[in-house]
């Protein structure tokens, strides 16, 4: 193996992250909303617990939510629980993905889950980028075309690359 390159996944992690921190800020809301209402009802609230009130000599239990403060804290967990869920389920998948390209002397090795391919250099004419794909062209003209982009190299340079170890790998001098 020569050069290694993973496919980019910021884009895929940037979804499931959006996603988890708007669910966990709506439920964060509605389990703030939830404490207002109660509040707002006359529910005193002291460290999440619920005080007893003095009036004059006697003291008296205070006041008990309705039923819209517990169901809106209810669906405010519900939600803030939902995103760290999604958080972790979303980002174990994209992360577990197994996508990448191996330039190795021989040839270039394509990962994608299961499936990999391997092209051998000395079946390759050229190696260049169109738009958004690499190309890899074969001396029997069939194209192989893979529209990834790769962390940490732009695809024209990835294509320089890919045809410069192609050129090397050719005369030998990757021995």
């Amino acid at each position: 193996m020569l050069d290694a390159y993973r496919v980019d996944v910021s884009r895929a992690l940037s979804r499931v992250i959006g996603l988890a921190a708007a669910l966990v800020l709506l439920g964060s809301m509605a389990t703030g909303s939830a404490l207002v209402m109660a509040r707002l009802e006359g529910v005193p609230i002291s460290m999440g617990r619920r005080t007893d009130v003095a009036i004059g000599s006697q003291t008296q239990p205070g006041a008990s939510p309705s039923a819209s403060p517990l169901g809106l804290g209810a669906l405010g967990l519900f939600f803030v629980l939902a995103g760290a869920g999604t958080a972790i389920v979303g980002l174990r998948r994209v992360l577990r993905e197994e996508r990448y390209l191996l330039l190795r002397s021989d040839g270039a090795l394509f990962v994608q889950g299961r499936r990999r391919r391997l092209v051998k250099w000395q079946d390759v004419e050229d190696v260049r980028h169109d738009g958004r794909e690499l190309v890899f062209v074969c001396h029997d003209g069939r194209e192989l075309t893979i529209e990834e982009r790769y962390g940490g190299v732009s695809l024209p340079e990835l294509a320089r690359r890919a045809a410069s170890l192609r050129r090397k790998a050719l005369f030998g001098l990757l021995r």
